[in-house]
């Protein structure tokens, strides 16, 4: 009697489960772009007067976020998120570029309150990944004489670590327990996050418009 012949389903090209990190990278890429355009758009990175300008406005909005984090028991997720707070590193880096300080807050920003796990890792995310990418527009703005110690703090908070900084946020990312409804705030609320800094580059650029 021949052997029987186990049929196994045929392998989905798609898993049905993807990690969180993947989700968040494409769920987040339009509007990563739209930013990248806007602050490009804007000169942030063009001139150290363009990067004084570009720290003013995200202040405020660095400030709140962190706040919201605070709040929702960033710390009980990520052991280490005292060190990952930076609104104060954009104060020192104004001071030492000689500029003003940060804008004030124009109204209170919306939805910073009531956030649990997903919403905090979703944020997280957003703001882990720009320090990530800092270290690039830190060396970009090195030709026009920016130094970590000097103006650059908040591009480039880690230092030699940022690699290992990223690595433990991911592991955090990947491997905290959340519930069916935090899971879903993972992606809204990384997109939310992404919509406040693009508001807030814009609007210098809207005003400037209108007053043309």
């Amino acid at each position: 009697m021949p052997a029987r012949i186990l049929m196994r389903p045929p392998i989905p090209r798609t898993p049905p489960w993807q990690p969180r990190r993947g989700r968040l990278r494409a769920g987040t890429a339009e509007a990563h772009r739209r930013l990248d355009h806007l602050l490009d758009s804007a000169g942030c990175f063009a001139s150290l007067d363009g990067y004084r300008r570009y720290l003013r406005r995200i202040a405020p909005l660095q400030a709140a976020l962190e706040g919201a984090l605070e709040a929702a028991g960033a710390e009980a997720l990520l052991p280490d998120w005292p060190r990952r707070r930076k609104a104060s590193l954009i104060a020192a880096d104004l001071r030492a570029l000689g500029g003003p300080p940060p804008a004030p807050l124009p109204r209170p920003f919306p939805g910073l309150a009531g956030w649990r796990a997903g919403d905090v890792l979703g944020t997280l995310y957003v703001l882990e990944g720009a320090t990530l990418g800092g270290a690039v527009l830190a060396r970009r703005l090195g030709d026009l004489g920016l130094r970590r110690e000097r103006g650059g703090r908040f591009l480039d908070p880690y230092g030699e670590e940022r690699g290992r900084m990223w690595r433990l946020f991911l592991e955090a990312l990947e491997e905290t327990p959340l519930a069916p409804k935090e899971e879903a705030a993972l992606l809204p609320r990384a997109r939310a996050v992404f919509a406040l800094f693009v508001e807030q580059v814009a609007a210098p650029l809207a005003e400037a418009g209108a007053a043309a």
